[in-house]
């Protein structure tokens, strides 16, 4: 028994030498690998900043000639301050290094440069001896100069040290705006995919623009790729007036009907970042669709409301579900009286009966975005926000999209569908006709603009209808 137990005390001890030293080694192992990645943090770090493109390191911002530059030049170790500094492969170049560092360095006084990223500092080359100081001026030789800087170009290049060769300038809005408040600011701008088969619906045209008006937007981008002369003419009155950017819009494609409806995507995207910071909220729709409020006047109106009713602070986007107002539909009943020949062509009176079941998110419905929360837009909802942001799913009884087409799958049965009549867009009959005949009194002879068709009379209307029935029975 007691050698037994003795024997068993030995081998206890035995496992709990191995798990000892096994702990030990496991424990050097742990420092060593931890030890290695340290050095090679710090002691290659440099290897990997040269082949970077714009990175932040110590050093001085400036480009030199490879002939002039010195020895100090070079040597960074010395540095007791940050600054940014373009990859190395870039900056050796006499053609793009100048190019890279964009407009010269202005001087700022009495701002914290510690407070933003944007700040470059560089010191001022040394006083030359040979001139005389005038006035209270004093210069220490090696003072520094604080300068804001960005991002002036952007290029695709097949490897990171491969010298850019396709330059394209960067338009940053942020520095034309940064200056004005928000009351000298743009609200609502409205983007508009191109237009195309040579579109000339000159009272469409109009009746988007000032509808749009009256419900607060106050600019709109166009694109044309191909369009009629009448709206041309009527575009560029706009364009004068300073409510329209129209844009030629040619892609050289051979398969443009793949990239949906020449260049659907790069156009919308274009204009959110043009409009980003020029203006706080766009609208991405078409010339078909109307974002109509249901109690609001006017979309700024709407979106404070739902900011405030929703508490909506990390709203990127806010989705308004589509609701299709057939136009094989009748004309709305109240359109016989209106005897004014505007007012009975704009589509937004003339159709009133929609379908009843609304499209669900997503699904042909639009959006209006802040554009600088924004990465990438699509047609129907917005692809990709900056972090933390996302869409607002706003409720049917706030707003709605209008979508004044025909069919979507073609034929007529689309109308069978359950529909009912919905006249909020008369809450502007009067203010929208009396916008919409002014510019037609002003442009008509200017732009050769058609005359309008003539209200039908209520007994021409009851025929046009029983026709109509009669034609829709024998299908």
């Amino acid at each position: 028994m007691g050698s037994s137990s003795g024997g068993k005390k030995k081998f206890l001890n035995l496992r709990n030498r191995q798990r000892a030293n096994m702990s030990f080694v496991m424990f050097v192992m742990f420092f060593a690998v931890f030890g290695m990645i340290v050095f090679t943090e710090i002691f290659f770090i440099d290897e990997k900043n040269k082949a970077s493109g714009v990175l932040v390191r110590h050093g001085s911002l400036g480009f030199h000639n490879k002939d002039d530059r010195t020895e100090y030049d070079t040597d960074f170790q010395g540095d007791d301050y940050i600054s940014i500094r373009v990859g190395q492969a870039m900056m050796d170049n006499a053609d793009i290094g100048p190019f890279l560092l964009g407009r010269p360095l202005v001087h700022l006084s009495n701002m914290d440069t510690s407070q933003s990223k944007f700040f470059a500092e560089g010191q001022l080359p040394s006083y030359p001896e040979n001139l005389t100081i005038s006035d209270s001026w004093q210069n220490v030789n090696g003072s520094r100069l604080f300068g804001k800087i960005g991002i002036y170009a952007v290029s695709v290049v097949a490897g990171l040290k491969d010298p850019p060769s396709n330059m394209l300038t960067v338009i940053n809005n942020f520095n034309e705006t940064a200056g004005k408040t928000s009351s000298t600011i743009g609200k609502f701008a409205v983007c508009v995919k191109p237009l195309h088969f040579n579109y000339n619906k000159e009272l469409q045209i109009m009746e988007f623009i000032e509808l749009n008006r009256l419900m607060g937007v106050d600019h709109f981008t166009f694109y044309n790729h191909t369009i009629g002369p009448q709206v041309s003419c009527i575009l560029d009155h706009y364009r004068k007036e300073g409510l329209v950017t129209l844009l030629p819009w040619k892609l050289h494609m051979v398969f443009q009907k793949e990239i949906r409806t020449e260049g659907l995507f790069a156009a919308l995207n274009d204009c959110l970042y043009r409009s980003m910071y020029k203006f706080s909220h766009t609208l991405l729709i078409d010339l078909d669709e109307y974002i109509i409020p249901n109690y609001n006047e006017t979309l700024p109106q709407l979106i404070d409301y739902l900011n405030h009713r929703l508490k909506a602070r990390s709203t990127g986007s806010y989705s308004f579900q589509n609701a299709f107002f057939y136009l094989q539909w009748n004309d709305d009943a109240k359109v016989e009286e209106l005897s004014d020949p505007i007012s009975a062509n704009l589509v937004t009176l003339k159709k009133t009966r929609r379908k009843t079941k609304l499209h669900p998110h997503k699904q042909r419905s639009k959006y209006i975005c802040r554009p600088e929360l924004v990465v990438e837009a699509g047609n129907h909802f917005v692809w990709e926000f900056i972090p933390a942001h996302g869409t607002l799913n706003v409720p049917a009884d706030a707003a709605i999209l209008h979508h004044y087409r025909i069919c979507e799958f073609g034929g007529n049965d689309c109308i069978k569908t359950s529909s009912t009549v919905d006249r909020t867009a008369y809450r502007y009959l009067h203010s929208l006709t009396s916008a919409v005949r002014a510019r037609y009194d002003q442009l008509k002879l200017k732009c050769n603009l058609s005359d309008p068709k003539e209200a039908p009379t209520k007994m021409l209307q009851k025929i046009l209808q029983m026709l109509k029935s009669g034609a829709q029975r024998k299908r």
